[in-house]
Parts: C-alpha cells; structure tokens; sequence
C-alpha cells in the first residue's frame, strides 16, 4: 500500500507541469529570473509613476533606455540625479530614454523629490521591489544601459561623479 501511494505521488509530481501548461519537465520556472548580463535580453517590467500611470519596458522599444534604480535615502542616488536630469535633457533628440526606478519610498516622497529637483524624466514606483529582484540589483544606484533592440549593453553600480563619466561608461553606444 505505501508503495502504491509513493507511486502515486511521485507520478502526480512529474505530470502536474505538463498538465497545467507549463511546458516539459526541462521548461525554467517563470519565478526564477534570468542572470542579469550583458548580451541578454533585458527583462521586460510594468511600473506605475507616483501619479498612477503604467509605463513599461517594452514601449520603449526602438530607443535605448537607461534604467536607474534609486531611493531617496541614498546620498550618491541623489547626487547623480541633477546628471541623470542633464542627460535625459540634451540626449532625448537622440532617442534615449532614461527611466528611474525608485525603490520603496512612498509615492508622496518621490513626488515631493521630482518637484524639488525639477526630474523631468519618468519615476516609476517599485514598492515590492519585485524588479528590483528581476533586474538582481543589490547596491543603489544601479544603472543598467538597454539598447534599442532590447539588448543589455552596460550594467553599473554606485553613482557618476560627472556627466562626463557617465557618458563614458553608458552610452558610449548611442552615440550624440
């Protein structure tokens, strides 16, 4: 009998994928994110800015976007912001999109931050910090180049003293 119900048990754990549409047994778990590298496709997400509206990765397609992860909190996420607002400025013509990604900070905080540094360029709020988790960022600020065809280019950690620097480090690919 026992062996009867280990069968049976171990028959319903092998099935249960196949039959719940997730593919084959070799198919990778959605939950299980995909390493963050250069070369791979970067991961598509939807976040809303403070003021309720959904923006996402994918309708970006066609630009390159440069993704920075950032908090209040974080002395050099708030130094780098005034070259971020630089750069979305004099490099919008040349088709770069530069989103912040703020992380965890309530709503009312990041509105009261764009205000009070004049950002002009989309924040979306990640309060679960489940991109956060996707795009495997683990200092702040982290900023990660995509190009127009979706692909990661350069993953970076910490700040840009300059602008210069991160022109350098960036977007040496998209080209002014």
């Amino acid at each position: 009998m026992k062996s009867l119900l280990a069968l049976a048990f171990i028959s319903l754990v092998l099935l249960l994928p196949l039959q719940s549409g997730a593919g084959t047994l070799e198919s990778p778990s959605p939950a299980k994110p995909v390493p963050l590298k250069v070369g791979n496709a970067a991961p598509d997400f939807k976040l809303d800015t403070p003021q309720g509206k959904t923006i996402s990765l994918r309708s970006f397609r066609g630009k390159s976007v440069l993704i920075n992860f950032w908090a209040t909190w974080c002395g050099p996420c708030v130094d780098e912001m005034h070259i971020l607002q630089q750069i979305a400025t004099e490099w919008s013509s040349n088709g770069l999109v530069i989103l912040g990604i703020n992380e965890g900070d309530p709503a009312s905080k990041v509105t009261g931050f764009i205000q009070r540094y004049g950002i002009s360029f989309p924040i979306l709020m990640d309060g679960d910090q489940e991109v956060s988790r996707l795009y495997m960022v683990r200092y702040m600020p982290t900023s990660v180049f995509v190009d127009k065809d979706g692909i990661v280019q350069v993953v970076a950690y910490g700040g840009f003293d300059t602008k210069e620097s991160l022109v350098s480090k960036m977007l040496s690919k998209v080209g002014k």
